[in-house]
């Protein structure tokens, strides 16, 4: 792919992950139907630089690419503020159709904020509140992220899969685990990006 796609302009591609852990989805997911999935990480300096890239490279325009995929999602959010270099595991969380925001926010959200601040995670590089109206989302090309109200995304990036893991299964995080299933559905996917296949 990265020989293909030429024309980065002012962005660069942070990554490429050829593989992707399923960790949390609801049981009728598509992420639960295969396991092929492929993550690619771009970063640009602002939104309308990121616009400009994808409606002037041809390659995303060509019907055999990526070969022998059966299709690119692209969209691009804003990030709320610079994560630490050297974080190349990426979580990216969708908290689906929410019952009460409040509760989540009061008894899942700043909990975890306050444990993963803890832990030196960067939790929240990207964080949107509502995907149906929120302007942070630009979809660009046949994104999975749907348009609904009671929906959360977030994205964390943390030193190495060993650590997610230690955190996540750890007696500190299990209750906020258990109070997230009481208040909405989750789809959790952690992802390491390669830095030198750019």
């Amino acid at each position: 792919m990265s020989g293909r796609i030429k024309q980065y302009g002012p962005g660069h591609i942070v990554g490429v992950a050829n593989k992707v852990c399923v960790v949390e989805a609801p049981p009728h997911s598509e992420w639960l139907q295969r396991d092929d999935w492929c993550f690619v990480v771009f970063a640009f300096p602002n939104e309308r630089l990121a616009n400009l890239w994808y409606v002037s490279e041809p390659e995303l325009k060509q019907h055999d690419f990526l070969p022998p995929s059966d299709g690119v999602q692209l969209f691009s959010m804003d990030i709320r503020y610079l994560p630490q270099m050297g974080k190349n595991t990426f979580n990216w969380m969708e908290l689906t159709d929410i019952k009460s925001k409040s509760y989540l926010q009061s008894e899942y959200i700043d909990k975890a904020a306050r444990l993963l601040d803890s832990k030196c995670v960067n939790h929240g590089v990207v964080f949107v509140k509502d995907s149906a109206v929120d302007e942070k989302l630009n979809r660009m090309k046949d994104t999975w992220i749907p348009y609904k109200t009671m929906t959360n995304f977030a994205l964390h990036l943390y030193d190495s899969e060993d650590q997610f893991w230690s955190i996540y299964n750890s007696e500190e995080y299990r209750p906020l685990r258990e109070a997230r299933h009481q208040l909405c559905n989750t789809t959790s996917l952690l992802f390491t990006v390669d830095p030198r296949i750019a």
